[in-house]
């Protein structure tokens, strides 16, 4: 779909970095911390700069993280 989320991607290396930068924001958010926090696949959406929509698993279940990377 034009300017939609693309369908779930294997996850890369690049996201996975970013991703595991926002478990200490997740787990304050959350209000919990996480033994498991496992970036698993992604979906993306390019706008002025890039929208992730992260799965990932966690010992209590699967979580979704939203990032924005704007353009450099």
């Amino acid at each position: 779909m034009c300017g939609g989320f693309t369908n779930d991607q294997p996850m890369t290396d690049e996201v996975k970095e970013m991703t595991m930068k926002f478990k200490a924001n997740a787990e304050g958010q959350m209000n919990t911390t996480y033994a498991t926090f496992e970036p698993e696949s992604y979906q993306s959406q390019v706008v002025a700069g890039t929208n992730y929509n992260v799965k990932v698993k966690t010992d209590k279940g699967y979580i979704r993280i939203k990032i924005f990377k704007p353009l450099p």
